[in-house]
């Protein structure tokens, strides 16, 4: 029973790190794209959520290993990064639907 809650604490630990991993880099990626745009003079960006919709169909052709990495990331969360920041650099985010 000791090591099933020990299990269970560091499966947490492990998740709450790998959360706040992504969490620092979506910032820093999204502060870097915005300063680039705002630094270029764009006014506009125009996003998709064509990853995700990617993700979700399972339409992505790539070797299981890559795949299962690449569907951990959670690109929405850096699209809503850059949405809210692109507000305070005065930039315009548009959506495209792409289906």
């Amino acid at each position: 029973m000791v090591k099933i809650r020990y299990l269970e604490k560091y499966r947490t630990y492990l998740y709450e790190k790998r959360n706040r991993y992504f969490y620092d880099q979506f910032h820093k990626i999204s502060k870097r794209v915005l300063e680039y745009l705002e630094k270029h003079d764009v006014t506009e960006i125009i996003l998709s959520d064509n990853l995700n919709n990617l993700k979700n169909n399972g339409k992505c052709k790539l070797n299981k290993a890559v795949k299962q990495n690449f569907i951990q990331i959670p690109f929405g969360k850096l699209i809503r990064y850059i949405e809210y920041k692109a507000k305070e650099y005065g930039i315009e985010v548009k959506f495209v639907d792409e289906s």
